[in-house]
């Protein structure tokens, strides 16, 4: 009986598909016959569109308030906006997959859509505001900036490859077959709590998007524009959201194999493409590859694009009693030998039944699907973008397709709402549906992404693929502003730094550099910096005591800074070795005595005299040993009068070049000046940001491992975050950190670690001490510095990320250390060319643009 019922249905299929190849091919003879051609179509369908707006074909109705759900004529529907996931464990997935078998109820939908979003404008505008409270100078370098980053969102912003920049956004919506009002709202309230609560175990947020933001999506996603600002729409309530959506300025010509949206300035291009085959072992983690290649920047999408993935599920009882019946029918055929032995892969597919049975005993499910890929592009590059998001498909084991004929239908199937709206089932005549087991789906699921960044868009730092991403080092909830770099030589330290530098300055924030060898003298003079000079000809003095606020409450500001005054204190009495704890505690009474009496006139020979005054020969040893400091002493010209340091300036560079010959004095000068600016950053307002570099980190803090100095620099970690402020350690490689223990405090209490490149000793140290796994070591490795933009990886807590630092050309001469650039630039300055032209003759001469 089954077989006889098989071969009606094998007669009906033929048939169906005898009488489709006969209709088209009557169909041609007639538009031959008739003289109807390829425009005379094109027209009727134009006229199509001209009779009846696209809304005609929109299932959007009405929006409950109330209950925040969308309730159409076939189902009721749900929509929020997602974080996405970088990477995946299999706790993940497994999480993920009690989504499609325990929580979704059967005839559901599930539909993810991953944008990337070209519209950033808002956060280009807010770069742009954040960065323009410094000088003149630099409010144009913050211009010039944001005009760059505009043009980079739909042009590529370097040549080599196709870099542009975007925001990868996540959408959930989730429909369910329509029933009475109330029991929808009930049963979608119920899904929206446990979806969301499953997500969130996951680190995957969930927003709620209001019904603007939702007809705005739409809108963009069926009208493309080539703005930058997402449509600011007003719902009406008494009118349909179908025809909200609507854009009356745009015209939609269906084609074969694109779609063109007309305007009356511009023509932009939907190229919708299917997924037609997916791979065999797909795995979450991997996911990230399809909107472009980590390792690979020719592997990109060089346009905005939508990823729209939809799921269906499957009764699992009706799907077992009909796998069940399917099975038994393959069984007995099995014992038929001629159809075992003549039938192509027979007992392939009797296995493969027998393993899906058994996965569907356990807790797996089976759903049905389609993958759609919509690029929005230009004329001129529709068929480059396409061909690019073939490859980049096909290189992960995906068989990407354009489908002729059907545009239309596969835009309109990959909108939002619409699958359970009558398209899921358009799609199954079609035979465009493919069945998954939801073990399969959750891994092939669109939901990757790069991270967001970290604080406001003051400095912006893009990653690889593409993500607009903010790095503010203060804006984090720990409260732990500091940061460490690694930059091995000719990697694009000086590049990086003075960018940053740039960036604080323009926020009005305050910069102090500790530096030995006047790599930042050109920045501090273009800048308008002040640059203070230690030598022994230009003595300046760096008193310990008159910076401290002598009227604040309580005395808190002496208390702040009391263990780093005993330490330096400590140190200037034995720069060769520890002081005891007995010494500690005669230097700490000392400290508290004079400051208590003589406030900020306290001087370190007065400390000395007291120490001496004390009976105790290990107190007068100490008196003794603190002799060089004092106003009689070979160093007391450094000590002894009033702090003369002058912070008023934004910009202070400290060089301690002329200190060379005097590596003693030269290691005490340089912790003295952290504590200085540690006193400086205490009377400036907590909201603006300060920042400390200390570059070749290893000269100031060496201490030759026998100086308690790890906690001294510990303490001036601890306070620079209560003022808003941080301290920045650059070095060429983790040796510099490992080998010294004041410098490995400086590592281990940093929050951000940047890394320009790394030695092979470095990448050691780093898998040793478990902060480097092999992705991440591939990520170093493939670390690139050219002449439009250089890259570092940053760790910061479990994120590990690739960045690029990519600025216009104005930039790249002023912050360049190039000889080419750099004698340009002597060449038009001597010639009396203002210093602002002469970059911008350079930079059109060296790029060819500004």
């Amino acid at each position: 009986m089954s077989l006889s019922i098989k071969k009606i249905k094998n007669s009906l299929k033929n048939s169906a598909t005898f009488l489709s190849h006969g209709f088209s091919a009557l169909m041609e003879t007639l538009r031959d016959e008739l003289g109807i051609n390829e425009t005379h179509a094109r027209k009727q369908i134009e006229g199509l569109f001209d009779a009846y707006s696209l809304a005609s074909y929109l299932p959007d109705e009405v929006y409950d308030a109330q209950e925040d759900i969308y309730s159409y004529k076939e189902s009721s529907h749900i929509m929020f906006e997602c974080s996405t996931l970088i990477g995946a464990s299999e706790e993940t997935v497994t999480i993920l997959s009690s989504l499609l078998t325990d929580i979704l109820p059967p005839e559901s939908c599930l539909h993810a859509l991953f944008w990337a979003s070209p519209k950033i404008g808002p956060m280009i505008d807010e770069m742009e505001r954040q960065r323009n409270q410094g000088s003149e100078v630099l409010n144009a370098l913050a211009h010039r900036r944001a005009e760059f980053y505009r043009k980079g969102v739909y042009r590529s912003l370097t040549k080599e490859s196709h870099f542009i920049l975007r925001d990868f956004r996540l959408f959930l919506c989730i429909s369910i077959p329509r029933k009475s009002i109330d029991d929808d709202r009930l049963v979608l309230g119920t899904l929206r709590e446990d979806i969301q609560n499953n997500l969130k175990s996951i680190n995957i947020a969930c927003q709620e998007l209001t019904v603007e933001q939702v007809i705005s999506l739409k809108r963009e996603w069926l009208f493309p524009t080539d703005g930058l600002y997402e449509d600011q729409t007003q719902y009406n309530p008494n009118t349909e959201i179908r025809h909200q959506i609507s854009d009356i300025e745009a015209k939609m010509r269906v084609k074969a194999h694109q779609i063109d949206i007309e305007r009356e300035d511009s023509t932009q291009v939907i190229k919708c493409l299917s997924v037609r085959q997916f791979p065999k072992t797909p795995m979450q983690w991997q996911m990230g590859d399809l909107f472009g290649k980590m390792f690979n920047t020719s592997l990109q999408i060089g346009c905005p694009f939508l990823f729209s993935f939809v799921v269906r599920i499957k009764d699992k009882d009706k799907v077992m009693a009909a796998l069940d019946a399917k099975y038994a029918d393959e069984g007995q055929n099995a014992k038929q030998p001629f159809i075992a032995k003549w039938v192509k892969n027979f007992n392939k597919k009797y296995a493969e039944i027998e393993e899906l049975r058994e996965r569907l005993n356990s807790e797996d499910s089976l759903v049905d699907s389609y993958y759609n890929v919509l690029l929005y592009t230009t004329p001129q590059n529709a068929r480059r973008d396409a061909r690019r998001a073939k490859d980049i498909f096909k290189s992960s084991h995906f068989d990407l397709r354009t489908p002729s004929g059907l545009q239309l239908q596969t835009l309109l199937a990959s909108m939002p709402f619409t699958p359970a709206e009558g398209m899921f089932d358009d799609y199954k005549s079609f035979g465009r549906l493919r069945s998954l087991t939801s073990f399969n789906t959750v891994n092939l699921l669109p939901i990757q992404g790069e991270w967001k960044g970290s604080g406001r868009f003051a400095q912006i730092y893009p990653q690889r693929r593409g993500q607009f991403t903010p790095i503010y080092f203060f804006d984090n909830v720990v409260r732990n502003y500091n940061v460490v770099i690694i930059a091995p030589p000719g990697k694009g330290k000086s590049f990086l730094m003075n960018d940053y530098i740039q960036s604080l300055l323009s926020q009005g924030g305050f910069v102090y550099i500790i530096d030995v060898g006047g790599s930042y003298a050109k920045v501090c003079d273009l800048l308008d910096g002040q640059m203070i000079d230690f030598t022994h000809e230009n003595p300046i003095s760096l008193n310990m005591f008159s910076t401290i606020d002598a009227h604040a409450k309580d005395d808190t500001a002496f208390k702040d800074v009391h263990n780093q005054l005993i330490q330096l204190v400590g140190m200037m009495a034995r720069p060769s070795g520890n002081i005891s704890d007995e010494e500690r505690s005669y230097i700490e009474i000392a400290i508290e005595m004079m400051w208590l009496k003589y406030k900020n006139t306290t001087t370190i020979t007065l400390i000395a005299e007291y120490l001496e005054l004390n009976e105790d020969p290990i107190s007068k040893n100490l008196g003794r040993l603190l002799h060089s400091y004092t106003k009689d002493g070979r160093y007391g010209r450094y000590f002894e009068p009033p702090c003369s340091l002058d912070f008023s300036k934004n910009l202070v560079l400290l060089e301690l070049g002329g200190l060379d010959k005097n590596k003693e004095l030269q290691k005490i000068v340089s912790k003295l000046l952290m504590y200085q600016v540690g006193n400086a950053m205490y009377y400036k307002p907590k909201d603006i940001p300060k920042s400390c570099l200390m570059d070749e980190a290893y000269e100031h803090l060496a201490d030759d491992g026998k100086n308690g100095n790890a906690n001294f620099a510990n303490e001036g970690y601890r306070r620079a975050p209560k003022y808003g402020g941080n301290f920045i350690t650059i070095a060429h490689g983790m040796d510099d950190y490992e080998n010294n223990p004041t410098a490995k405090m400086c590592y281990d209490n940093a929050f951000f670690k940047i890394f320009l490149g790394a030695s092979k000793s470095t990448i050691d140290v780093l898998k040793k001490s478990n902060q480097l796994d092999p992705y991440g070591e591939r990520l170093i490795r493939s670390l690139k510095i050219t002449n439009e933009y250089s890259e570092f990886v940053m760790i910061c807590e479990e994120n590990i990320t690739v960045h690029r630092l990519i600025v216009e050309p104005f930039s790249r001469i002023v912050n360049s250390t190039r000889g080419t650039e750099v004698e340009a630039l002597k060449r038009l300055r001597s010639q009396g060319i203002p210093k602002h032209e002469a970059f911008s003759q350079v930079a059109q001469e060296v790029y060819g643009y500004e």
